[in-house]
């Protein structure tokens, strides 16, 4: 008769599968996890080092571990014990010994080193490892999580990244999984593991300064060998959760793009960790995404009030993390020098040292400079930082015209290379004679890292008229490659931030100011100009923070524009006008570009007012754009007549809110109406505003010359793309 307790008597397989169950040993594994950090059943011991120096230093407590365990859940454990068995049967070595075991390990057990690259990263590595044990993630913020995933990866612990991607992305509104994510990245669906044991959700918080108090305690011996929940309660502290957690949150609650900001830019010491150190590509890609939904393009990042606060308050890692791919829109480069050149003047830009600001500087692709920022910009730049140096740049005698530039870039473009090894921190080129650490000047000019004859062989380089002609002058120079692969000279363009049908800006002019302007006495034929502001923006420099002028101006093209309304008493004519200024970011003291320098700007543009019932229409309307300084500006007569029933048409944009002086039903607004300084502007006070739309275009499409030298000579024409008009402006 047959066995019937056999598996075969019945298939095999039917019986192991009505066995093993759906989810697999419940029990195994809370065993299993149950073995972090505790001595049953180990058979090695794991000590984290810090190999900086030379010689390895003990980080925190030896680790009771065990080895079937480390090598079922890290790729990394697995290869190493791989290796030593390969190196000890060549070597007729008859024991198990690993590349990096430590003799002398207590009890008897083998001590298995692993490197670390500062003692901040320990409470991340031992996270890291617990969930190899747990399958459950220690981390409160986006910041934490990160940490995890950077020492998960590098570790290659099965599903750890998986885990951190899962929390963040739970945290992160509308977020899309990117390319640069982690090859073993296959389905979220099966990564639970982010959410704690009670599957409520973590807060924001967290910092540098948190990790390393759990550190210092974990390095006292307070590692609990027992806990198994997903993260410490608030009351259990560092100390809790298996040593590897935080400081409690600071606050927990719905994601928002200000909690998002804090999340990914509140830890200094991350960000110079995730870029000092390849481990991590997937973790720096995910950042480079979120920070891009962020800001977006330098456009967006310099005229919304938000993300420039936000702008000016990014760690500088994360902003060179920013900068150094394609996928950061602009308009022009000389855009994205403004943007670094605002970034300078807040609170980030000034507690980065010179080798942090250096770094930042050389991630602007000079050669695709426009003409009046390559001949004014650059050049005033580049006296401001000799001046800065004692009236000598370039290491010492100055270099030659090529030398000094093509020199600079190399070093740069071989500090790039060597931190993408691993480095760590970038070399500083030859043309910087500040140490690491020492701040700018303070009358904050001299901050751009290049001397007058470097300006000058950057402009050779930018005219060239062929990609084979600019490599010539490269290796003419002495860079070769090096100087070849820095972005100074990178001709690859950046995402183009202004879509065909162009940026629409809408300003007003209240009838506060204008009504001043006009009461105030004008010399014969004298001009008044009322200026405007930006919707949203009436804060003026409260909207625009550290270095910047507020509501009044919008940035493009690398320029600040300042809209008006320009009217000379007498005259039944009003128009209204763009003025191009140079950006307060330059404008500061000492610098070559703070005293009425002048720059020829150019800018594609429409400007647009809403058409009111009343008013008739004229053959030079409010659709065009009148420059500033224009021998004969065309303007739109302002029919002096009684005021027309308020009616907007369908296509004017909506009304600002009513001003009681405009539309009260009292004895004021009654007054008001009758004022004779403003009759002839009731047409357009809808609202206690004239309203107005700019438009700004997209560049036009560069040809020939140097890639990004944008509107090099040729006559005025059309945009092409809306009815608009391209204007040449003096910057001032």
């Amino acid at each position: 008769m047959a066995d019937l307790d056999h598996p075969s008597a019945s298939g095999g397989r039917d019986v192991l599968e009505d066995v093993a169950g759906p989810a697999g040993n419940a029990i195994l594994s809370a065993n299993l996890s149950a073995l972090f950090a505790s001595s049953d059943l180990s058979d090695c011991t794991i000590q984290f080092v810090d190999e900086r120096g030379g010689w390895p230093k003990a980080l925190g407590d030896p680790l009771p571990a065990h080895s079937l365990v480390l090598k079922s859940a890290s790729g990394w454990f697995r290869e190493q014990a791989d290796s030593a068995r390969r190196l000890g049967a060549r070597r007729g070595i008859l024991r198990f010994a690993w590349p990096l075991m430590l003799t002398g390990g207590s009890g008897g057990r083998r001590t298995l080193r692993v490197p670390l690259g500062s003692p901040e990263q320990l409470p991340a590595a031992l996270a890291a490892l617990r969930f190899a044990y747990t399958g459950q993630l220690s981390a409160r913020s986006i910041v934490e999580a990160l940490e995890v995933w950077r020492q998960a990866d590098y570790l290659q612990v099965e599903g750890g990244p998986e885990a951190c991607h899962r929390f963040i992305r739970e945290r992160l509104p509308g977020f899309k999984p990117h390319a640069q994510l982690p090859r073993r990245l296959a389905s979220d669906d099966s990564c639970d593991w982010a959410r704690g044991s009670d599957g409520s959700s973590c807060g924001f918080g967290g910092s540098a300064g948190g990790a390393s108090e759990a550190w210092s305690r974990t390095s006292r011996g307070t590692l609990s060998s027992r806990s198994t929940s997903g993260a410490a309660s608030p009351k259990e502290g560092a100390g809790a959760a298996g040593g590897v957690g935080w400081p409690a949150a600071a606050g927990a609650g719905p994601s928002s793009s200000a909690a998002l900001f804090s999340g990914l830019c509140g830890s200094d010491a991350l960000w110079g960790a995730l870029q000092a150190e390849p481990r991590s590509p997937a973790a720096l890609g995910f950042a480079r995404q979120q920070l891009l939904a962020i800001f977006g393009d330098a456009v967006a990042a310099l005229n919304t009030p938000r993300l420039r606060r936000q702008l000016l308050a990014l760690p500088a890692p994360a902003l060179e993390l920013l900068l150094e791919g394609e996928e950061f829109g602009t308009d022009c480069e000389d855009t994205v020098l403004l943007l670094l050149a605002t970034w300078m003047l807040g609170s980030a830009g000034r507690r980065a040292d010179a080798a942090a600001r250096e770094r930042l500087c050389r991630q602007v692709r000079l050669v695709q400079l426009s003409l009046p920022y390559l001949h004014a910009v650059l050049s005033a730049l580049a006296a401001d930082y000799e001046a800065s140096q004692g009236g000598s740049c370039g290491g010492g005698d100055g270099g030659s015209t090529a030398g000094d530039a093509a020199a600079a870039a190399a070093s740069a473009a071989a500090a790039t290379d060597a931190a993408a090894a691993g480095a760590g921190s970038a070399q500083r080129g030859p043309s910087s004679s500040m140490e690491p650490g020492q701040r700018a000047p303070g009358c904050g000019c001299g901050w751009f890292p290049i001397s007058p004859e470097g300006a000058v062989f950057v402009r050779t380089c930018a005219a060239a008229r062929s990609p084979a002609e600019r490599e010539r002058l490269l290796r003419a120079a002495g860079g070769g490659d090096d100087c070849a692969k820095s972005p100074w000279f990178s001709t690859v363009p950046r995402r183009q931030a202004v879509p065909p049908g162009g940026l629409t800006y809408g300003w007003h002019v209240c009838q506060a100011a204008l009504e001043a302007a006009l009461s105030d006495p004008a010399p014969p034929g004298g001009l008044v100009e009322v200026e405007g502001t930006f919707d949203g923006r009436d804060g003026g420099g409260a909207d625009g923070g550290e270095g910047g002028d507020g509501g009044g101006v919008i940035a493009a093209r690398g320029f600040e524009w300042r809209p008006s309304v320009r009217y000379r008493p007498g005259e039944e004519a009003a128009g209204v006008s763009l003025r191009c200024l140079i950006p307060a970011a330059y404008r500061v003291e000492g610098s070559r570009l703070g005293g009425g320098a002048l720059a020829a700007a150019r800018l594609e543009a429409q400007m647009r007012a809403p058409c009111w019932e009343g008013v008739p229409p004229t053959s030079h309307g409010w659709g065009e754009l009148l420059p500033l300084q224009h021998s004969s500006p065309r303007t739109q007569t302002q029919p002096r007549q009684p005021r027309p029933a308020l009616r907007r048409e369908s296509s004017s944009p909506p009304a600002a809110p009513s001003d009681p002086q405009v539309e009260g039903e009292g004895e004021e607004g009654e007054e008001a109406a009758c004022s004779p300084q403003l009759a002839p502007w009731w047409p357009y006070l809808e609202g206690g505003s004239i309203r107005a739309e700019l438009t700004v275009l997209p560049p036009p499409a560069r040809s020939g010359g140097a890639a990004g030298v944008l509107g090099a000579g040729g006559a005025l024409g059309s945009s092409g793309t809306l009815p608009g008009q391209q204007g040449i402006y003096l910057a001032s």
